[in-house]
């Protein structure tokens, strides 16, 4: 998969491409076309920010995965994207990530994480967006979506972020008190994969 997304940038940061999104980042187009054999598109979130969005299918369904954001002079990047953007080479765009706590709900509302919570059961270590998370299961039969934090200290640490209700067809997942000001910033902007139907 890391080299699918490897391919992926090197063809949407190609030197035509940039040249594309740099001249339009300001427009007022709803999308900006670019040249590309993948399925993804750029589209308009507000005024002066597009999203990059790869179409993907899976089991539970067809959905648009966040690979960037363009805002202003920056691209702004994914955790599990960052050291494929510090490898490429953005002419006048500058490189930045999401702020943590935006990066860690990325990883806790992911297909990755819904996929985990199917198992319908404790697990102590997964991966999503490149950031550790853990699953417990409440007692009230909810698998609950904890952050492993490894590095500097955020405001979502050593709480439940996500509950999935995985005994419902489909799986029902929502945000908790903790992360709601977070997944609500996110889902807006487009940045939740299972949000983005």
């Amino acid at each position: 998969m890391d080299e699918l997304f490897s391919e992926i940038f090197q063809e949407v940061f190609s030197t035509s491409n940039l040249n594309t999104l740099w001249e339009n980042h300001y427009s007022s187009l709803d999308q900006i076309q670019i040249e590309t054999s993948f399925p993804l598109r750029v589209i308009k979130i507000q005024p002066g920010i597009f999203n990059l969005e790869l179409y993907l299918t899976s089991s539970n369904g067809d959905y648009y995965k966040p690979l960037a954001s363009i805002q202003s002079k920056y691209i702004i990047l994914p955790n599990e994207f960052i050291s494929i953007g510090n490898e490429s080479d953005l002419m006048e765009f500058k490189l930045k990530p999401y702020k943590k706590e935006i990066d860690i709900l990325m990883g806790v509302f992911s297909l990755t994480s819904l996929n985990e919570a199917l198992k319908n059961k404790d697990i102590p270590d997964f991966k999503a967006n490149a950031l550790n998370f853990e699953h417990v299961v409440a007692l009230d039969g909810t698998i609950q979506c904890f952050y492993k934090n490894e590095s500097e200290a955020t405001v979502l640490d050593d709480k439940p972020l996500a509950g999935f209700k995985v005994s419902t067809h489909p799986p029902m997942i929502f945000a908790t008190n903790y992360s709601k000001q977070w997944f609500d910033t996110a889902r807006n902007f487009r940045l939740l994969e299972l949000y983005n139907q």
